[in-house]
Protein backbone atom coordinates (compact mmCIF):
# COMPACT_ATOMS: atom_id res chain seq x y z
CA UNK A 1 0.00 0.00 0.00
CA UNK A 2 1.14 3.43 -0.55
CA UNK A 3 2.25 5.11 2.17
CA UNK A 4 2.19 8.63 0.64
CA UNK A 5 -1.00 8.05 -1.18
CA UNK A 6 -2.42 10.59 -3.80
CA UNK A 7 -5.43 12.59 -2.55
CA UNK A 8 -8.34 14.31 -4.11
CA UNK A 9 -8.64 17.40 -1.78
CA UNK A 10 -12.17 18.91 -1.94
CA UNK A 11 -12.98 22.40 -0.07
CA UNK A 12 -16.04 23.86 0.88
CA UNK A 13 -17.19 21.94 -2.03
CA UNK A 14 -15.21 22.84 -4.56
CA UNK A 15 -12.48 20.83 -6.00
CA UNK A 16 -8.92 21.95 -4.83
CA UNK A 17 -6.84 19.17 -6.68
CA UNK A 18 -4.87 16.32 -5.95
CA UNK A 19 -1.70 16.06 -3.42
CA UNK A 20 0.25 13.50 -1.67
CA UNK A 21 -0.87 13.34 1.78
CA UNK A 22 2.90 14.31 2.97
CA UNK A 23 1.57 17.70 0.92
CA UNK A 24 -1.42 17.51 2.86
CA UNK A 25 0.06 17.21 5.63
CA UNK A 26 2.53 20.04 5.83
CA UNK A 27 0.19 22.42 5.05
CA UNK A 28 -2.39 21.19 7.96
CA UNK A 29 0.56 22.20 10.40
CA UNK A 30 0.22 25.77 9.39
CA UNK A 31 -3.52 25.67 10.52
CA UNK A 32 -3.64 28.18 13.33
CA UNK A 33 -4.33 27.42 16.62
CA UNK A 34 -8.12 28.26 16.90
CA UNK A 35 -8.64 26.22 13.90
CA UNK A 36 -7.60 23.06 15.91
CA UNK A 37 -9.08 20.51 17.96
CA UNK A 38 -12.09 20.79 15.84
CA UNK A 39 -13.93 17.21 15.63
CA UNK A 40 -13.90 15.17 11.96
CA UNK A 41 -15.56 12.44 10.58
CA UNK A 42 -14.34 9.53 9.18
CA UNK A 43 -16.70 7.77 6.51
CA UNK A 44 -14.64 4.96 4.98
CA UNK A 45 -10.90 3.80 4.82
CA UNK A 46 -11.42 2.15 1.36
CA UNK A 47 -8.62 2.80 -0.89
CA UNK A 48 -6.67 4.91 1.61
CA UNK A 49 -3.80 4.51 3.87
CA UNK A 50 -4.71 4.54 8.10
CA UNK A 51 -0.83 5.36 8.77
CA UNK A 52 -1.69 8.74 6.56
CA UNK A 53 -4.66 9.37 7.84
CA UNK A 54 -3.73 9.51 11.54
CA UNK A 55 -1.10 11.84 10.90
CA UNK A 56 -2.74 14.55 8.70
CA UNK A 57 -5.54 14.69 11.52
CA UNK A 58 -2.18 14.73 14.38
CA UNK A 59 -0.88 17.07 11.94
CA UNK A 60 -4.16 19.27 11.91
CA UNK A 61 -4.70 19.34 15.94
CA UNK A 62 -7.42 16.72 15.51
CA UNK A 63 -7.86 14.20 17.95
CA UNK A 64 -11.78 13.59 18.46
CA UNK A 65 -13.81 12.21 15.93
CA UNK A 66 -16.11 10.22 14.51
CA UNK A 67 -16.27 7.29 12.54
CA UNK A 68 -19.75 5.76 10.82
CA UNK A 69 -20.29 2.33 9.85
CA UNK A 70 -21.81 2.43 6.57
CA UNK A 71 -20.80 -0.99 5.42
CA UNK A 72 -18.35 -3.54 6.91
CA UNK A 73 -14.92 -2.85 5.46
CA UNK A 74 -13.62 -2.24 8.87
CA UNK A 75 -13.88 -6.00 9.41
CA UNK A 76 -12.96 -7.48 6.13
CA UNK A 77 -11.69 -6.68 2.60
CA UNK A 78 -14.99 -7.98 1.51
CA UNK A 79 -17.13 -4.91 2.46
CA UNK A 80 -20.70 -6.68 2.26
CA UNK A 81 -19.69 -9.51 4.24
CA UNK A 82 -19.78 -12.66 1.76
CA UNK A 83 -18.26 -15.01 1.25
CA UNK A 84 -16.37 -15.20 -1.97
CA UNK A 85 -19.94 -12.87 -2.61
CA UNK A 86 -22.47 -15.28 -2.26
CA UNK A 87 -23.45 -15.94 1.27
CA UNK A 88 -22.88 -13.96 4.02
CA UNK A 89 -20.22 -15.44 6.21
CA UNK A 90 -21.28 -13.95 9.89
CA UNK A 91 -18.02 -12.26 10.51
CA UNK A 92 -16.06 -15.35 11.84
CA UNK A 93 -12.40 -15.17 13.52
CA UNK A 94 -9.84 -14.66 10.60
CA UNK A 95 -8.04 -17.41 11.60
CA UNK A 96 -11.47 -19.46 10.66
CA UNK A 97 -11.88 -22.02 8.07
CA UNK A 98 -14.33 -20.10 6.33
CA UNK A 99 -11.65 -17.48 6.07
CA UNK A 100 -9.18 -19.55 4.46
CA UNK A 101 -11.64 -20.44 2.04
CA UNK A 102 -12.75 -16.77 1.14
CA UNK A 103 -11.15 -14.93 -1.40
CA UNK A 104 -11.23 -12.33 0.62
CA UNK A 105 -9.30 -13.82 3.65
CA UNK A 106 -6.10 -13.37 3.24
CA UNK A 107 -5.97 -9.48 3.57
CA UNK A 108 -8.40 -9.73 6.20
CA UNK A 109 -5.99 -9.47 9.18
CA UNK A 110 -4.10 -6.66 7.23
CA UNK A 111 -7.48 -4.61 6.58
CA UNK A 112 -8.50 -5.40 10.41
CA UNK A 113 -5.15 -4.18 11.68
CA UNK A 114 -5.23 -1.06 9.92
CA UNK A 115 -8.92 -0.05 11.56
CA UNK A 116 -7.18 -1.30 15.42
CA UNK A 117 -4.56 1.04 14.76
CA UNK A 118 -6.76 4.06 13.66
CA UNK A 119 -9.36 3.43 17.04
CA UNK A 120 -5.54 3.12 18.83
CA UNK A 121 -4.53 6.52 17.92
CA UNK A 122 -7.58 8.80 17.74
CA UNK A 123 -10.30 9.21 20.19
CA UNK A 124 -13.13 7.93 18.38
CA UNK A 125 -17.01 7.49 18.84
CA UNK A 126 -18.65 4.74 16.07
CA UNK A 127 -22.24 5.68 14.61
CA UNK A 128 -24.13 3.85 12.72
CA UNK A 129 -26.93 3.89 10.53
CA UNK A 130 -29.01 1.58 12.51
CA UNK A 131 -29.36 -1.47 15.53
CA UNK A 132 -28.53 -4.12 13.04
CA UNK A 133 -25.15 -2.61 11.23
CA UNK A 134 -24.21 -1.97 14.87
CA UNK A 135 -24.84 -5.59 16.07
CA UNK A 136 -23.13 -7.11 12.79
CA UNK A 137 -20.56 -4.64 13.75
CA UNK A 138 -19.72 -5.17 17.27
CA UNK A 139 -19.76 -9.03 16.46
CA UNK A 140 -17.16 -9.16 14.20
CA UNK A 141 -14.49 -6.37 15.36
CA UNK A 142 -12.37 -6.37 18.86
CA UNK A 143 -11.62 -2.65 19.34
CA UNK A 144 -13.03 -1.00 22.39
CA UNK A 145 -14.81 2.19 21.59
CA UNK A 146 -17.73 4.08 22.39
CA UNK A 147 -20.49 3.62 19.29
CA UNK A 148 -24.39 4.56 19.11
CA UNK A 149 -27.33 4.42 16.47
CA UNK A 150 -28.06 7.45 14.61
CA UNK A 151 -30.73 6.35 11.87
CA UNK A 152 -30.14 8.67 8.17
CA UNK A 153 -34.07 8.83 8.46
CA UNK A 154 -36.94 8.40 10.71
CA UNK A 155 -40.49 7.71 9.49
CA UNK A 156 -42.70 10.25 11.41
CA UNK A 157 -45.96 9.20 10.30
CA UNK A 158 -47.42 6.24 9.08
CA UNK A 159 -50.30 3.34 8.57
CA UNK A 160 -50.89 0.19 7.33
CA UNK A 161 -53.92 0.12 4.57
CA UNK A 162 -55.75 -3.19 3.44
CA UNK A 163 -56.37 -2.47 -0.45
CA UNK A 164 -56.29 -3.70 -3.58
CA UNK A 165 -52.72 -3.82 -4.51
CA UNK A 166 -53.40 -2.35 -8.67
CA UNK A 167 -56.26 -1.20 -9.98
CA UNK A 168 -59.12 -4.18 -11.18
CA UNK A 169 -57.82 -5.67 -14.13
CA UNK A 170 -54.40 -4.47 -14.03
CA UNK A 171 -51.14 -6.65 -13.08
CA UNK A 172 -49.12 -6.55 -9.91
CA UNK A 173 -46.36 -4.16 -10.48
CA UNK A 174 -42.97 -5.21 -8.51
CA UNK A 175 -39.94 -2.98 -8.69
CA UNK A 176 -36.21 -3.54 -8.25
CA UNK A 177 -34.79 -0.15 -7.13
CA UNK A 178 -31.33 0.88 -7.54
CA UNK A 179 -28.31 -0.42 -8.94
CA UNK A 180 -28.30 -4.05 -10.44
CA UNK A 181 -25.69 -5.81 -8.33
CA UNK A 182 -25.66 -8.78 -7.20
CA UNK A 183 -25.29 -8.17 -3.16
CA UNK A 184 -28.50 -5.84 -3.24
CA UNK A 185 -30.61 -8.91 -4.92
CA UNK A 186 -30.24 -8.43 -8.68
CA UNK A 187 -29.98 -11.65 -9.50
CA UNK A 188 -33.45 -13.06 -7.26
CA UNK A 189 -35.67 -10.24 -9.23
CA UNK A 190 -33.75 -11.19 -12.63
CA UNK A 191 -34.75 -14.75 -12.19
CA UNK A 192 -38.40 -13.45 -11.16
CA UNK A 193 -38.57 -11.21 -14.20
CA UNK A 194 -37.58 -14.12 -16.86
CA UNK A 195 -39.60 -16.64 -14.90
CA UNK A 196 -42.95 -14.29 -14.51
CA UNK A 197 -42.15 -11.69 -17.20
CA UNK A 198 -44.90 -12.96 -19.63
CA UNK A 199 -47.52 -13.71 -17.16
CA UNK A 200 -50.45 -11.35 -17.75
CA UNK A 201 -50.36 -10.91 -13.48
CA UNK A 202 -47.42 -9.18 -12.84
CA UNK A 203 -45.31 -6.05 -14.13
CA UNK A 204 -41.81 -6.06 -13.64
CA UNK A 205 -40.12 -2.73 -13.40
CA UNK A 206 -36.37 -1.42 -12.80
CA UNK A 207 -36.16 2.06 -11.46
CA UNK A 208 -32.30 3.43 -11.13
CA UNK A 209 -29.35 3.88 -13.13
CA UNK A 210 -28.22 1.60 -15.94
CA UNK A 211 -30.75 -0.67 -17.93
CA UNK A 212 -29.84 -4.12 -17.97
CA UNK A 213 -30.89 -5.60 -22.03
CA UNK A 214 -32.39 -9.04 -22.59
CA UNK A 215 -35.26 -9.14 -19.61
CA UNK A 216 -38.96 -8.27 -19.88
CA UNK A 217 -38.77 -5.48 -17.53
CA UNK A 218 -39.65 -1.75 -17.88
CA UNK A 219 -36.35 0.76 -17.15
CA UNK A 220 -37.58 3.95 -15.75
CA UNK A 221 -34.04 6.30 -15.35
CA UNK A 222 -33.70 8.03 -11.70
CA UNK A 223 -30.49 9.85 -10.26
CA UNK A 224 -31.65 11.46 -7.51
CA UNK A 225 -29.05 14.58 -6.17
CA UNK A 226 -28.88 16.68 -3.49
CA UNK A 227 -31.74 19.50 -4.99
CA UNK A 228 -34.11 16.49 -5.87
CA UNK A 229 -33.90 14.18 -2.81
CA UNK A 230 -37.21 12.89 -3.02
CA UNK A 231 -37.25 11.90 -6.99
CA UNK A 232 -37.27 8.30 -6.29
CA UNK A 233 -39.90 8.21 -4.45
CA UNK A 234 -41.94 10.61 -6.42
CA UNK A 235 -41.47 7.96 -9.47
CA UNK A 236 -42.46 5.15 -7.72
CA UNK A 237 -45.65 6.66 -6.71
CA UNK A 238 -45.77 7.66 -10.26
CA UNK A 239 -45.59 4.17 -11.58
CA UNK A 240 -47.80 2.81 -9.12
CA UNK A 241 -45.37 0.40 -7.41
CA UNK A 242 -47.20 -2.12 -5.39
CA UNK A 243 -44.00 -4.80 -4.68
CA UNK A 244 -40.52 -3.23 -4.46
CA UNK A 245 -37.83 -6.34 -4.37
CA UNK A 246 -34.93 -5.67 -2.24
CA UNK A 247 -33.13 -8.77 -1.86
CA UNK A 248 -29.81 -8.08 -0.39
CA UNK A 249 -27.82 -10.90 0.07
CA UNK A 250 -25.82 -9.14 2.96
CA UNK A 251 -26.79 -7.22 5.88
CA UNK A 252 -27.39 -3.72 5.30
CA UNK A 253 -26.37 -0.91 7.08
CA UNK A 254 -29.69 1.39 6.10
CA UNK A 255 -30.74 0.70 2.37
CA UNK A 256 -32.34 4.17 1.62
CA UNK A 257 -33.54 2.45 -1.17
CA UNK A 258 -36.13 0.41 1.48
CA UNK A 259 -37.33 4.11 3.01
CA UNK A 260 -38.45 5.37 -0.05
CA UNK A 261 -40.48 2.69 -1.44
CA UNK A 262 -42.13 2.89 2.15
CA UNK A 263 -42.67 5.91 1.73
CA UNK A 264 -43.96 5.73 -2.01
CA UNK A 265 -46.52 3.28 -0.83
CA UNK A 266 -44.92 0.12 -2.13
CA UNK A 267 -44.87 -3.25 0.46
CA UNK A 268 -41.12 -3.85 1.21
CA UNK A 269 -40.08 -7.94 0.31
CA UNK A 270 -36.89 -8.83 1.51
CA UNK A 271 -34.43 -11.54 2.17
CA UNK A 272 -34.06 -12.91 5.86
CA UNK A 273 -30.08 -11.68 5.82
CA UNK A 274 -30.72 -8.39 4.24
CA UNK A 275 -29.49 -6.69 7.48
CA UNK A 276 -31.51 -3.30 8.29
CA UNK A 277 -33.76 -3.60 5.17
CA UNK A 278 -35.11 -6.71 7.11
CA UNK A 279 -35.19 -4.83 10.63
CA UNK A 280 -37.27 -2.19 8.85
CA UNK A 281 -40.00 -4.36 7.72
CA UNK A 282 -40.16 -5.87 10.63
CA UNK A 283 -41.01 -2.85 12.86
CA UNK A 284 -43.08 -0.99 10.60
CA UNK A 285 -45.06 -4.01 9.29
CA UNK A 286 -44.59 -2.43 5.39
CA UNK A 287 -43.70 -5.52 3.72
CA UNK A 288 -42.17 -9.21 3.96
CA UNK A 289 -39.18 -11.10 5.03
CA UNK A 290 -38.52 -14.34 3.35
CA UNK A 291 -36.32 -17.28 3.86
CA UNK A 292 -35.62 -18.41 0.66
CA UNK A 293 -35.90 -17.27 -3.35
CA UNK A 294 -37.77 -20.90 -3.34
CA UNK A 295 -40.74 -19.13 -0.93
CA UNK A 296 -41.03 -16.07 -2.69
CA UNK A 297 -41.07 -18.05 -6.24
CA UNK A 298 -44.15 -20.00 -4.78
CA UNK A 299 -45.79 -17.29 -4.02
CA UNK A 300 -45.73 -15.83 -7.55
CA UNK A 301 -47.04 -19.12 -8.95
CA UNK A 302 -50.11 -19.37 -6.68
CA UNK A 303 -50.97 -15.65 -7.51
CA UNK A 304 -50.93 -15.38 -3.57
CA UNK A 305 -48.52 -12.40 -4.12
CA UNK A 306 -51.11 -9.98 -4.58
CA UNK A 307 -53.18 -10.25 -1.39
CA UNK A 308 -49.94 -10.59 0.64
CA UNK A 309 -48.80 -7.17 -0.63
CA UNK A 310 -52.20 -5.93 -0.43
CA UNK A 311 -52.47 -5.99 3.57
CA UNK A 312 -48.43 -5.40 3.50
CA UNK A 313 -48.48 -1.79 1.58
CA UNK A 314 -48.17 1.56 3.39
CA UNK A 315 -49.70 4.64 3.16
CA UNK A 316 -49.04 8.77 4.27
CA UNK A 317 -45.79 7.77 5.19
CA UNK A 318 -43.55 11.05 6.05
CA UNK A 319 -39.99 10.72 6.69
CA UNK A 320 -37.29 13.12 8.31
CA UNK A 321 -33.76 12.84 7.33
CA UNK A 322 -31.17 13.45 9.77
CA UNK A 323 -27.96 15.75 9.49
CA UNK A 324 -25.78 12.71 10.00
CA UNK A 325 -22.56 14.06 11.81
CA UNK A 326 -23.59 17.60 11.69
CA UNK A 327 -26.17 16.71 14.72
CA UNK A 328 -23.42 15.65 16.71
CA UNK A 329 -21.30 18.75 16.25
CA UNK A 330 -24.51 21.24 16.89
CA UNK A 331 -25.40 18.97 19.52
CA UNK A 332 -28.63 18.27 18.44
CA UNK A 333 -28.33 14.49 18.61
CA UNK A 334 -29.23 12.41 21.63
Amino acid sequence: QDRDPLLGVVLNRKRIGFFRASQIEGELKKVSPRARSRPFAIHSLIRHNADALVSMLKAAGCKSGWYWVHDYSSICTGYTLLRNDVEFCGAPPPTSTACSICVYGALRTEQMKAHEYLFDQLDLTVLAPSDAALDVWKAGISVAAPAKVHEHLTFTSARKEVRKSSSAGQPLRIAYVGQAVSHKGWLAFRELALKFGKDPRYEFHHVGKDPTPGIPVKFTEVAVGPNDLDKMVRTLSALKIDVALLWSLWPETFCIAAAEAIQAGAAVFTFKDSGNVAAMVRKTGFGAIFDSEVELERLFETGDVARLAASKRPSGVVTKFSNMTADFIEGEAA
